[in-house]
């Protein structure tokens, strides 16, 4: 399974793939020279590229994953709240341009948790390229870290191919939503691109599910079983002075996702494709 990697920063979401899925980095686009630094150790075999808006199908080799989580600085509340429209979050549709050119089976997106400024204008974006999606808020903290960081994560695949039946709600011919009844007598909202017609997707989970807290917290306390969780690090304030590269290593880890994150989404992504190939074998 190869895996390209958009905005990598220091890899932290490929990192965390690739212990899920058992996936290969084949190439990464980064900027940031001292992140470049750190890529460059940890994926020589990769290909790097520098600029977003040089790259695809033309230049880039086709992944079965694609990931990236695009500049948050015009979507965070401490930022001006240009949205999507800013120059930086703006690079968004590039990362959409490369989906649509290179059609990964699966694309993986991060960004900060102010999701009414993004999350369902990039669902319209990804039903415009015939993308569904599903998506979640998770928290370092879920995974063990002494720090919450929550961020939004997307899961997304080509709705023209079903990777598998994904019941819900779903807007018919005449642009009416459409009720499918899921095994257990309850609704199941999938990713919509108006939100006045679907209510459900102010409080969007992963699975496309509306899942009460505690079922997603065990779901999580299972998975954490598999993952390389935290352990009692040295903290920030207590690092030795002098420390190499210091600024540029806050800079980076304050930007990263953290990889366990990165696991967790990973092994969704794995139940999925089981799932679908169940499914297609009692076809």
């Amino acid at each position: 399974m190869k895996l390209g990697s958009l905005f990598s920063g220091v890899g932290g979401l490929e990192l965390g793939l690739e212990r899920a899925l058992g996936a290969t980095t084949v190439w990464q686009v980064e900027q940031d020279p001292y992140c470049l630094q750190v890529l460059e150790k940890h994926w020589p075999s990769a290909r790097r590229y520098t600029d977003v808006n040089d790259v695809g199908a033309a230049n880039l080799e086709p992944v079965d994953i694609l990931c990236g989580g695009f500049p948050c600085q015009d979507l965070s509340g401490a930022g001006r709240g240009e949205g999507l429209s800013g120059a930086r979050s703006g690079l968004w549709y590039e990362m959409l341009r490369i989906t649509d050119e290179l059609r990964p089976r699966w694309l993986v997106i991060e960004n900060v948790n102010t999701r009414r400024r993004w999350l369902l204008s990039i669902l319209r974006d990804l039903t415009s390229i015939g993308y569904d999606a599903e998506w979640q808020t998770v928290s370092a903290a879920d995974v063990g870290a002494p720090h919450l960081r929550r961020r939004c994560f997307v899961i997304a695949y080509p709705n023209g191919k079903q990777l598998r039946q994904q019941p819900g709600r779903r807007a018919g011919q005449d642009g009416q939503e459409e009720t499918q009844p899921e095994q257990h007598g309850k609704e199941r909202p999938v990713a919509h691109p108006d939100r006045r017609r679907h209510p459900a997707a102010r409080e969007p989970r992963i699975g496309g599910c509306a899942t009460q807290d505690s079922e997603r917290q065990a779901d999580i306390a299972k998975s954490v079983g598999k993952l390389n969780v935290w352990g009692s690090g040295t903290s920030l304030r207590r690092v030795d002075y002098g420390i190499r590269n210091r600024v540029d290593r806050l800079r980076c880890l304050g930007n990263a996702v953290v990889p366990q994150v990165a696991e967790l989404i990973g092994l969704r992504i794995k139940h999925l494709s089981t799932c679908s190939a169940q499914q297609q074998e009692k076809r």
